[in-house]
């Protein structure tokens, strides 16, 4: 139960699925993200699209804890998933004297959901940002990592870095191999067997500037529109180089949201930024059309709730 915050553009998954990824604010002025998939998910922006300019309250109920850690919290959606819309229910209205103030708002200057590409309960994502923004990053002193939000365009592929990477088949990590044996250091043990996942340096530019980006293997899969394994397949495990197949030169031109982390190992000088999430940029909006055939807020729904 909580304010809504800010709502993610529908996004495909790596696998294909859709997703939506919604901030809300509960009365201790923490936030969560709720994941809310497939049908879940369009039914959300349906339900939303008239209420877009004021505050909304929304309860969501049989959710699945993804993470829990602090004031860290992700939620997952589920066949049992509902959502209810600024109910006239007392918990809801006591949510809201609590949010007015804890935030010295009234109940007609609350402010109304924020549309982002993407969502998160981290305070240190810089959105909106430029490639020049991101060349000229200095970490604070009491941070290891920034995160920045940019829109960019994949001018060309690194023939250089390959676009693959050979990895311990438990994690990510690169194998390596000592004395005849391969070796995870993150598992700390021998791994008797290894993986290819995807490692991609992409050239990107925007209207400030030009640098470049690392995508590992999720969200080149995203990218790419398939996993690794199926161009491996058809190259053949034997036959496979450094050489970029053309599937992947396809993601050449393409303009994408970023959201990349910027590290010490940036600051000396190293592009390669690692992107953390993506989302590729459409010209046509995401439809939303076909609303519920019932009001979330009906007396039936509000009923059964309580």
């Amino acid at each position: 139960m909580g304010m809504v915050k800010d709502v993610s553009s529908l996004e495909t998954t790596s696998k294909g699925s859709k997703k939506l990824d919604v901030l809300l604010v509960d009365d201790r002025n923490h936030d969560m993200v709720i994941s809310l998939w497939e049908e879940k998910a369009t039914h959300f922006m349906e339900s939303m699209a008239p209420l877009q300019d004021a505050a909304v309250f929304v309860i969501i109920t049989g959710l699945l804890a993804k993470q829990y850690s602090g004031n860290s919290i992700i939620l997952s959606s589920g066949d049992p998933t509902k959502c209810y819309f600024n109910l006239d229910y007392d918990p809801l209205k006591e949510l809201m004297g609590n949010i007015q103030a804890i935030t010295g708002h009234s109940s007609t200057s609350l402010p109304p959901p924020t549309k982002k590409r993407f969502v998160s309960t981290e305070d240190n994502i810089i959105a909106d940002a430029t490639i020049q923004t991101i060349l000229d990053a200095q970490l604070p002193d009491d941070k290891k990592v920034m995160r920045f939000v940019c829109e960019a365009t994949i001018v060309d592929i690194s023939k250089y870095d390959g676009w693959y990477y050979n990895s311990c088949p438990t994690c990510p990590r690169t194998i390596r191999f000592e004395h005849g044996n391969l070796y995870c250091d993150e598992c700390t043990k021998e791994t008797g067997d290894y993986v290819q996942r995807y490692k991609i340096t992409v050239h990107v530019k925007d209207d400030t500037a030009k640098t470049t980006f690392t995508l590992f293997n999720k969200e080149a899969q995203r990218l790419i529109g398939a996993p690794i394994q199926t161009i491996i397949a058809e190259i053949g495990q034997d036959k496979i180089t450094s050489d970029i197949p053309v599937l992947v030169k396809n993601v050449k031109g393409k303009k994408c949201v970023f959201e990349v982390k910027v590290t010490i190992f940036n600051l000396d000088g190293r592009e390669g930024y690692t992107v953390a999430r993506l989302s590729e940029v459409t010209d046509q909006p995401p439809s939303t059309s076909n609303p519920p055939e019932t009001l979330m807020d009906s007396p039936r729904k509000k009923k059964k709730l309580a």
